[in-house]
């Protein structure tokens, strides 16, 4: 299984998109700052999450929500959705 994550910076709200294979491991190295692209945007909160079959499946909904026109907006709603 593979998973796509939003995470929400507690201080200013910015969301991070991401996938992976392994939730639990990934999460941990975000919130320990081993992630370079969250480390200094510490605290955050795990505010949504998809489960998929396929890791490329997770990827093409990535892709979505980063680059497509109107994805940004979905990416905010779907973080309110799930807080």
């Amino acid at each position: 299984m593979s998973f796509l994550y939003i995470l929400k910076n507690e201080k200013d709200g910015h969301l991070y998109v991401d996938v992976t294979d392994d939730l639990g491991n990934r999460l941990a190295k975000h919130t320990s700052g081993q992630v370079k692209s969250t480390k200094g945007r510490r605290p955050f909160k795990l505010v949504y999450t998809k489960e998929f079959t396929a890791l490329s499946e997770a990827r093409k909904y990535e892709w979505m929500l980063k680059y497509n026109p109107g994805g940004g907006k979905l990416k905010k709603q779907l973080a309110e959705e799930n807080p």
